[in-house]
């Protein structure tokens, strides 16, 4: 059974909740129409176990959202990397720079900030396919022992979307907003994109947007985009909120 349509004519939130219900085995497919990223999130027996995404993820996550990883220890993985086809956490789990606990553990918030990525869409298309999944992907999953609560993902999904849309409005319309950076990440700002670091090292606590676009030589939507990324991901966060966690997950 194919069941599909538009993301913007449906509640994401019924979606998860139905495949919950019925216990539905299979993959939901979802594709934003503004970038075309695409997302497959499987489900076995209603429980979400597993995501893949045509976006790139990028070490900041696993490092900011878990723990700190020497530098030449970082620059030995992206290395790897370069020359291999594995995973960032297949290396990192190779190399002994974490433990099982810990990668299940990253897993479980790759997952959950992929899906939660999805409520901020304001269009897309989701296709869910009912189907078996392989026994060699079943045998992944059971390996990590991990399936999500979906009546808790549904809650934190809400959540996420209403202060995600109104950090969008205020990074977008405000030219004096003033932002604060997560300590620790200059130390790493090698493993940013480039004109991530470029904002990222114009942030001080005191450069209001307006003196960051001037100073980056971007325009205002492009410095706007970085900072709503940035702060999707808790890099960075209004000075205002400093206090307010609800990006990490």
């Amino acid at each position: 059974m194919i069941i599909k349509g538009k993301l913007n004519s449906v509640d994401l939130s019924k979606i998860l909740k139905t495949f919950s219900e019925n216990k539905e085995t299979g993959s939901l497919v979802v594709v934003s129409s503004e970038d075309e990223i695409k997302k497959s999130f499987y489900f076995q027996e209603g429980n979400l176990c597993w995501v893949s995404s045509s976006q790139k993820i990028s070490l900041d996550r696993i490092i900011l959202g878990f723990k700190n990883i020497p530098e030449e220890k970082i620059k030995e993985v992206i290395e790897i990397q370069s020359k291999t086809n594995k995973s960032l956490e297949e290396i990192l789990m190779q190399q002994k720079i974490l433990s099982q606990s810990e990668f299940v553990e990253i897993l479980k918030r790759q997952l959950l900030e992929e899906i939660y990525d999805v409520y901020t869409w304001e269009e897309g298309f989701y296709e869910f396919k009912t189907e078996f999944l392989s026994d060699e992907f079943l045998k992944k999953i059971e390996k990590i022992h991990f399936f999500v609560n979906i009546d808790d993902l549904i809650s934190k999904g809400n959540l996420w979307n209403k202060k995600a849309k109104r950090l969008k409005r205020s990074i977008f319309a405000k030219k004096s907003l003033v932002f604060t950076v997560v300590e620790k990440i200059k130390s790493q700002i090698g493993l940013f994109f480039d004109r991530e670091k470029e904002i990222i090292l114009l942030i001080d606590g005191k450069n209001k947007k307006d003196e960051i676009v001037e100073r980056s030589g971007l325009s205002e939507a492009e410095v706007s985009e970085v900072l709503y990324s940035l702060a999707l991901r808790g890099i960075i966060f209004l000075k205002k909120d400093i206090n307010d966690n609800i990006f990490f997950v």
